[in-house]
């Protein structure tokens, strides 16, 4: 996860656009698009990090669910892996 524990200033994410593709369990990275950023918050420390899927798509296969995702992630501030948040974000298409 990338960000300094006060949110993210990243141009063209809108963080109240939040997007609901299908249930949590369902969701693969293939059906998510360029547009699309994945935002995590920690549990435990509220650290706050971005995932794009064209990154993940480089190292993993399309048919992972988001929620086998989950369970590889740790919070780089500190380690957590349980209790936190995904969030699917649609970014602006016209950044």
């Amino acid at each position: 996860m990338r960000a300094n524990g006060r949110g993210h200033s990243l141009p063209g994410v809108e963080r109240t656009r939040n997007v609901i593709i299908g249930p949590r369990y369902q969701v693969r990275l293939e059906d998510l698009r360029d547009w699309h950023v994945i935002e995590v918050t920690c549990g435990r420390c509220g650290r706050e990090g971005l995932l794009y899927p064209s990154t993940l798509r480089r190292r993993l296969p399309d048919y992972i669910r988001l929620l086998d995702l989950e369970r590889r992630y740790a919070c780089k501030g500190c380690g957590n892996r349980f209790g936190n948040t995904w969030r699917i974000l649609e970014m602006s298409r016209n950044a």
